[in-house]
């Protein structure tokens, strides 16, 4: 037998051996990365061992607090990500291993900065589903991370990190960051403005630059350009991957279900100071850009007045017909089933606010006062909506549903009628959005 020192080296060995520079302050060579991919994507059998080596040298600089020498190690993996795509399935699950090892390290900020931005790269070279569910189990750490507490750098750097990678995942973490916290003292300066003209500009500011994934994964400069280092930015992207899903029904439901109770809970429907108004004409805006379910947000927010939560809290429902209102003002002027559908709800709660008014006397004052403030908006509401069907026929069918359904008890007939006629009202001074452009309709000649 030989000596174990005159076996010859694998040549794997070689190229990682290489790689690391002997000073601890030198850069890793990139040559040698470079050689390594070369000779995983002509050797696939290697890699398991490759990986194998990679993780144990990963554990074992965390164990010494070697933060230079996991950079180069997830430089490697980043690297291989990159160039070895067809070789993905036989480091993936290394790579995942030791991403969920490097956001475990709570102590240490730089390490779990440095995962999150290699399960970007790994997320977006991604051209299937294959690993979803181990992506999954990601998610819950990664919104710890973007809401840990406190506004110094080393907590923007992690909350933009962690939103980074939350934004290829696509959440309450991202709505955590979406607010400058230096804009708390300017908000008592403009509470005397219209509430609509206090939150329009505020959304087209967030959209005031084409939030584009293309170039945040494939242009390295871009996230140099903007203001990456920001984690408005990364949620504003979030925002957008969300809105992105809108493309399936029951997808952007489930989306929006879970947004909508975010608002609730927080209680950040007020159009004067919460989040709920700039966020969601940001989506609506996206959706409706994207062709996809064009009032389907709108009527989301109308049927969460029905919603246990917000029915507790009478001062939420006028809040959230207020955002209704804004949204109704911004969104396309199409008939669609979602917005008939809307007209239709908000004709349920002017019936049921004309029931509360019935007799005052009994009531309180502050109970009065509110129920005629619902009314108001409710009323308003009924008008925004009304501009955007375009047409009386579809709103006429919804009045004859209604009347054809009418109760048999006295006053929920009055009040049935009433919220009828009120319609009827608002539809006798609506031109149809057909004829706009017709010097003389079809309507005429019959």
């Amino acid at each position: 037998m030989r000596p174990r020192s005159w076996h010859p080296v694998k040549r794997y060995k070689k190229l990682l051996a290489d790689i690391f520079p002997r000073n601890m302050g030198d850069e890793p060579n990139h040559r040698q990365i470079s050689k390594l991919c070369e000779y995983v994507s002509k050797n696939p059998l290697r890699v398991p061992k490759i990986t194998s080596l990679l993780e144990e040298r990963c554990y074992r600089e965390l164990r010494n607090a070697n933060v230079n020498r996991v950079k180069f190690i997830m430089c490697i993996y980043r690297k291989l990500i990159i160039s070895c795509q067809q070789q993905m399935p036989l480091f993936a699950g290394s790579f995942l291993n030791v991403i969920n090892t490097l956001l475990d390290q709570t102590r240490n900020d730089e390490m779990r900065i440095i995962g999150c931005q290699a399960l970007f790269d790994f997320i977006n070279n991604q051209r299937d589903g294959t690993y979803m569910f181990n992506l999954e189990g990601l998610i819950p750490k990664l919104c710890l991370q973007a809401q840990e507490m406190g506004d110094d750098e080393r907590i923007l750097r992690l909350h933009c990190a962690g939103l980074q990678a939350l934004s290829s995942t696509v959440v309450s973490a991202i709505l955590e960051n979406c607010q400058d916290p230096d804009e708390d003292a300017n908000k008592n300066c403009d509470q005397g403005q219209n509430k609509v003209e206090n939150q329009i500009p505020l959304s087209s500011n967030v959209m005031k630059r084409d939030i584009s994934w293309r170039k945040i994964v494939n242009e390295k400069d871009y996230s140099s350009i903007v203001d990456a280092g920001s984690p408005k930015f990364w949620s504003r992207v979030c925002l957008h991957n969300m809105a992105k899903l809108a493309t399936e029904a029951t997808t952007v439901r489930r989306v929006l279900e879970a947004l909508l109770c975010f608002f609730d809970r927080s209680n950040l429907w007020s159009p004067d100071h919460g989040l709920a108004l700039p966020v969601l004409l940001d989506m609506q805006s996206i959706m409706e850009n994207s062709g996809n379910n064009t009032h389907f947000l709108l009527s989301t927010v109308i049927k969460h007045l029905d919603h246990k939560n917000v029915l507790k809290n009478p001062n939420m429902q006028i809040d959230i017909v207020q955002v209704a209102i804004s949204l109704a003002q911004v969104t396309k002027a199409q008939t669609s089933v979602k917005i008939v559908g809307a007209f239709s709800d908000m004709m349920r709660h002017l019936r049921k606010s004309i029931h509360c008014s019935l007799d005052d006397s009994v009531l309180g004052d502050e109970i009065i006062q509110w129920n005629r403030k619902f009314h108001a908006v409710i009323d308003e509401c009924l008008v925004q909506l009304s501009h955007k069907v375009g047409d009386a026929g579809p709103i006429l069918d919804v009045m004859a549903v209604m009347l054809e359904s009418i109760s048999n008890i006295t006053v929920m007939s009055r009040n049935t009628v009433a919220a009828v006629y009120r319609a009827a009202q608002i539809v006798a001074f609506l031109t149809n959005i057909l004829y706009q452009n017709k010097a003389f309709p079809e309507a005429l000649f019959h």
